[in-house]
């Protein structure tokens, strides 16, 4: 029995030399007990650790057979370790909850950023390449046309190639010029009211080896050779089927001015697919009159004669007609002209053709590669 228990029982007590007194005082017993030879101190019991030493903050417990006292080191059993560092909590949310804290995806620093979710640190994760930092140039950014698109959300991208369908027409307020087919047209589009207007209606047909003329012709351009000679080469074959009405050569002409004398040659190569149809010619022009004289050389006798063109001052000569020698388109024949003129008006010389004598299926034609030479002399 230890000390401190016997001296909280103040009752009778036999002692060891068999004397039985009743109620002793505290402190007699005490120290009766004391001067026996009993345990002072925990460590001199038989039943508990004969040392405090490797033992420092463990605490005592009942042992597994209950028959003694041990040291052992505290386990838990719930508590709050700081050795742990509060991973022994049953629920991190419901504790996060009841200290007053909200989801990490919500949570900010001191400047006021916010901290990412493991989700948003998986897709930072993926991404490769070099942080440059915040960026105010697209400069070697590269991406689909889909993607630039999605990721502008204040417009669209236009990229080179892309054709541009206008939905505002409130921004489309515009005047201007432009050339459409062989007609150059003034642009005026105002609101939604748009009109184009053309400015001109030229002849001819526009090419890569055309020139729109002042008289609003589209025409070939002429050569020019070291003696001044203008040249026209003519770059199709034309016909005139059933008509002895005569029409314009669409190469062979060019423009005089009034008061212009001009040296002019001619090498026409024509055919015709019947004898009788034949192949008739002349010179006009398109206002006032011409006059001149020259020569013709061709298979026709007669056609060597003096050329008068206009001696009394006709707008156009009268008709020269060629004689077809074999009825075959095929079957060329030459012709050349050579002619000085003045003319009265500023105007286009035009070489003319027709069938001498009209008839279904006859056919005179003058062909590609006909030239027409001239110069102003004066």
């Amino acid at each position: 029995m230890a000390i401190n228990s016997y001296k909280h029982n103040p009752v009778s007590q036999t002692i060891t030399d068999g004397v039985k007194n009743s109620c002793p005082s505290e402190d007699a017993v005490f120290n009766a007990l004391a001067s026996i030879g009993g345990a002072t101190t925990f460590l001199s019991l038989t039943d508990t650790p004969p040392t405090y030493t490797g033992q420092t903050l463990k605490v005592v417990r009942v042992n597994a057979g209950e028959t003694a006292l041990e040291f052992v080191t505290l386990a838990g059993g719930g508590d709050m370790l700081s050795t742990n560092n509060l991973s022994d909590v049953a629920s991190v949310s419901t504790a996060r909850t009841n200290l007053g804290l909200d989801t990490t995806a919500n949570q900010t620093d001191s400047t006021n950023k916010r901290f990412m979710s493991d989700a948003q640190e998986t897709k930072l994760d993926a991404i490769t390449g070099t942080n440059t930092g915040d960026q105010t140039s697209i400069v070697g950014i590269t991406g689909t046309k889909a993607q630039f698109d999605t990721a502008v959300t204040d417009g669209n991208i236009l990229f080179v190639g892309d054709v541009t369908q206008y939905t505002d027409e409130n921004a489309q307020d515009a005047v201007g010029g432009m050339v459409a087919n062989s007609t150059f047209v003034n642009l005026a589009y105002v609101d939604a009211t748009p009109s184009l207007t053309p400015s001109l209606s030229a002849t001819g047909t526009p090419s890569a080896t055309t020139f729109l003329r002042g008289d609003n012709t589209w025409a070939t351009p002429a050569s020019v050779d070291p003696a001044g000679w203008s040249v026209i080469v003519k770059t199709a074959n034309q016909d005139v089927t059933n008509s002895a009405t005569l029409v314009n050569d669409t190469d062979l002409q060019f423009s005089v001015v009034a008061g212009g004398h001009y040296m002019i040659e001619l090498d026409i190569c024509w055919s015709g697919n019947n004898v009788t149809g034949g192949y008739s010619y002349v010179f006009g022009v398109s206002a006032g009159t011409i006059k001149g004289g020259g020569v013709v050389y061709t298979n026709s006798a007669a056609s060597t004669l003096l050329m008068n063109l206009s001696a009394g001052g006709a707008a156009a000569p009268s008709a020269r007609t060629s004689a077809v020698l074999n009825a075959d388109i095929d079957y060329l024949m030459t012709m050349k002209i050579c002619v000085n003129v003045i003319a009265s008006a500023n105007a286009t010389f035009k070489y003319q053709f027709a069938n001498a004598a009209a008839a279904a299926g006859r056919t005179s034609r003058t062909w590609k590669g006909s030239i027409l030479r001239y110069k102003r002399i004066d």
